[in-house]
């Protein structure tokens, strides 16, 4: 179960609380804005909820007492389970100039993953934002997490999390573990396999399995496992093959180019694309297939406005933003030096 928008306590309490019987999870974003201020309602709200299995997205404004009164409740189910906390600090030092009180949150004994938000203001993948929590534990927590401690929060931590709905394993190297494989350069000079990945970037990956078939990697890599149906890319300055094609997905069908190639179409032209997506949606036996089923504009934000226009209403000067990039970019860290935000300012030399 997810959820990215905020439920009504009655629905959290009388549909969403039952859900968590063990072998579901529920991903929540909850309390996202200072401490202090209104958005903690969100977390009171969240009470019947704080079961094994909740995984609460940013929690910047909960307190120490937050964090233990979650332990508690957790512990009282299941004294072997945990509470687990995403931490996204590039998004929270972005925004709010603070992040997540995610010492209080280890002290208390929740569980701590890395995300990396999305793209309107977070890092571009959770290597970008291993290197930010990196920052952080440095300049702000006085190193309290290992090195070992933070490739945890994007390896084991997250699997563990969701080990009771998922399966097999994943985030972990084991027997019967999903084969969720990241292959590094080694170009760490000290040889520990924590900090070269901390320190890894783009260009440093050299193969990625999920469930041990090969979806990206190095051209030679790519074809020692065998991967079929790949593309060319470059990231970074280098050349990599990516797998985008399933033959036994009918909704996976279109090459890397295509798949460009139609995202630039729908930008150059909006308003016939949903024209389009119109007369397809009209033959869809689902629910969706409605007589006039409206475009609908939201913000950038969540709780951003709602605008809906009726067919023939799209106004002429719709216009979609471009992609962002795939890497940290020279424009991403010029944003980055604008801000004059302190602890981001030394995200830059990682990528040196």
């Amino acid at each position: 179960m997810t959820a990215a928008l905020q439920l009504d306590a009655d629905e959290l309490r009388d549909e969403r609380a039952p859900l968590l019987d063990g072998t579901r999870v529920l991903i929540y974003h909850v309390a996202e804005g200072v401490t202090g201020s209104t958005v903690h309602r969100e977390f009171d709200d969240l009470e019947p909820c704080l079961k094994p299995g909740l995984i609460g997205v940013h929690g910047t404004a909960l307190t120490a007492s937050d964090f233990k009164k979650w332990r508690d409740a957790v512990a009282s189910i299941d004294p072997t389970e945990k509470g687990t906390v995403v931490w996204s600090p590039f998004s929270n030092l972005w925004l709010y100039h603070q992040t997540t009180n995610v010492l209080e949150a280890d002290r208390k004994g929740l569980r701590i993953a890395l995300g990396s938000d999305w793209s309107p203001s977070g890092t571009k993948h959770v290597l970008g934002e291993l290197k930010v929590a990196d920052i952080v534990n440095r300049h702000v927590l006085d190193g309290r997490f290992t090195d070992r401690d933070l490739c945890d929060m994007v390896t084991a931590n997250p699997g563990d999390a969701l080990a009771t709905a998922w399966g097999p394993q994943i985030g972990r190297l084991s027997p019967g573990s999903a084969a969720d494989l990241l292959v590094l350069e080694r170009h760490n000079p000290s040889d520990d396999p924590y900090r070269n990945l901390i320190n890894a970037t783009e260009r440093h990956v050299h193969l990625v399995l999920v469930r041990g078939h090969p979806y990206y990697g190095t051209p030679e890599l790519m074809t020692a496992v065998k991967a079929t149906d790949t593309d060319s890319i470059t990231v970074a300055g280098t050349q990599r093959h990516v797998t985008v094609r399933r033959p036994n997905r009918p909704d996976a069908h279109l090459t890397w180019p295509d798949v460009e190639n139609e995202l630039a179409r729908v930008r150059a032209d909006p308003t016939t694309a949903w024209h389009e997506s119109q007369r397809t949606l009209a033959a869809w036996p689902g629910p969706l297939d409605a007589p006039g089923t409206p475009l609908r504009l939201f913000g950038d934000m969540p709780d951003g406005d709602l605008t809906t226009f009726a067919p023939g209403q799209i106004p002429p000067d719709l216009a979609i933003p471009p992609l962002d990039s795939l890497t940290h970019d020279e424009n991403y860290f010029a944003a980055i030096t604008r801000s004059a935000i302190p602890d981001l300012q030394h995200l830059a030399p990682y990528y040196t």
